[in-house]
């Protein structure tokens, strides 16, 4: 018989399915149960389990921050500004999702990367994907098309890059909490 973790075991020696949704996870050190959205996009190899360091999480994040600043910069189009919006939060999210040795793959990446950073259940991460449709259908407007981003693009794609990224650095600290001191504060917004 082997034990789950409520305690209870099961007649065939095999563990019974956790009492909370999710998987089991496969790797020593993770944390014990993946949430369910997770578990099926994993099923479905819309995202991958692969170890990444602390140091890779720091990078993908420095460019987060990286960006938010180049989204600010003076002179540029507005197709920059936005490409640029979209990617601080988008690597952040890929720095969230690095934390948790997880990383997207295949077509739709970009929404995968989004879908799974708010599957996470994380304080104010569980309407990633919901806030980042409108701007990920700006950008594929611009990038699509013979059309120019707006100002009011621009504008939201910058209010919803400052909305978030204080979010994803305090998950992030969450999650591995020695790592606080080595995250870059996000550009506060108006500069």
């Amino acid at each position: 018989m082997v034990s789950r973790k409520d305690g209870k075991r099961s007649a065939s020696g095999t563990p019974e399915p956790p009492a909370q949704p999710g998987i089991e996870r496969a790797r020593p050190g993770w944390p014990t149960l993946i949430p369910q959205r997770l578990a099926f996009m994993l099923s479905t190899a819309r995202v991958e389990q692969l170890q990444f360091s602390r140091a890779e999480v720091r990078n993908y994040w420095t460019k987060a921050v990286r960006k938010a600043r180049d989204a600010k910069l003076r002179g540029q189009s507005t197709d920059t500004a936005l490409d640029c919006a979209y990617d601080a939060v988008r690597l952040a999210c890929t720095a969230l999702l690095a934390a948790h040795h997880i990383r997207t793959k295949g077509g739709g990446h970009h929404e995968a990367t989004f879908a799974a950073a708010a599957s996470l259940g994380l304080p104010g991460c569980d309407e990633l994907e919901a806030d980042s449709t409108a701007v990920r259908a700006s950008r594929h407007d611009t990038d699509y098309s013979p059309d120019f981003a707006s100002e009011a693009d621009v504008l939201h794609a910058t209010e919803w890059m400052h909305a978030s990224l204080p979010l994803l650095r305090a998950a992030l600290i969450s999650v591995d909490a020695e790592m606080g001191p080595f995250l870059e504060a996000s550009p506060p917004s108006g500069t």
